[in-house]
């Protein structure tokens, strides 16, 4: 709100009761993992208050582990889905604390639950739980390179986030996917009157300094097994089932 007392911040229509779904945008469409016709129909979106995963809950960031993921069969194919219950938006940061561009992402990651309601935000150390990397290997979405963003929907991976590192940036891809979802739902979701994802007005941090490439340590390069083509600014993971040497 500004002083005047006018809405500042970014907010969402109501769904879409009808089904349309837009085929014009062939690029984004090829990244989903999943169809929204499907496993995604019924999407109800959560308050601001995330869920209390046995004490994992820190500034509204929920900290996952290897406990939290199954491998299980989508409608595109075997997807890696969150086993509890996470009915809506979760926005899951796949990192490490050994690659250094991970550290400008951790810094907007952290302030996105300040930022926008109604989606869950969590985060997963593969350092920590190099399993659920392995898991994902047979999987169309395998987790091959940190830091790694994936947009889920009612626990299964909807879309990979390949956008600038921006807190505004993330907000409004977070947004889009919500209405696409809206938009391609068979029928208006159950709790259309709970809160739904909307932008609050804080002033964003600047992210912190990412390493010069040239002070990045070898562990870095190989050749991913899993991708098209090599990207910009991420660690690629160097255990063996993630590496062709």
């Amino acid at each position: 709100m500004d002083d005047e007392g006018n809405e500042t911040g970014l907010s969402l229509g109501q769904p879409q009761k009808k089904r349309v779904h837009d085929r014009k945008n062939k690029n984004l469409e090829n990244h989903y993992f999943s169809s929204p016709e499907n496993e995604h129909r019924m999407v109800i979106f959560s308050s601001k208050e995330t869920v209390n995963r046995e004490n994992k809950k820190t500034m509204s960031i929920i900290f996952l582990g290897r406990d939290d993921f199954a491998v299980r069969n989508g409608d595109r194919g075997r997807v890696l889905s969150l086993i509890y219950e996470s009915t809506g938006l979760t926005l899951i940061l796949f990192y490490s604390t050994e690659c250094d561009y991970c550290t400008s992402v951790i810094s907007v990651f952290k302030q996105l639950p300040n930022h926008v309601n109604g989606c869950r935000f969590a985060m997963l150390n593969v350092d920590m739980y190099k399993s659920v990397a392995e898991m994902s290997r047979d999987t169309i979405a395998p987790i091959t390179h940190v830091p790694d963003l994936i947009l889920y929907v009612n626990g299964y991976p909807y879309v990979r986030y390949e956008g600038s590192n921006s807190v505004e940036s993330v907000r409004k891809f977070i947004f889009e996917m919500n209405e696409q979802i809206n938009k391609t739902s068979f029928v208006e979701p159950a709790a259309a009157a709970a809160p739904r994802p909307n932008a609050v007005p804080v002033v964003e941090r600047p992210a912190a300094a990412v390493i010069p490439p040239s002070t990045i340590p070898a562990y870095t390069i190989g050749a991913p097994l899993y991708g098209n083509n090599k990207r910009d600014n991420v660690c690629y993971l160097n255990f063996s089932t993630a590496y062709v040497q």
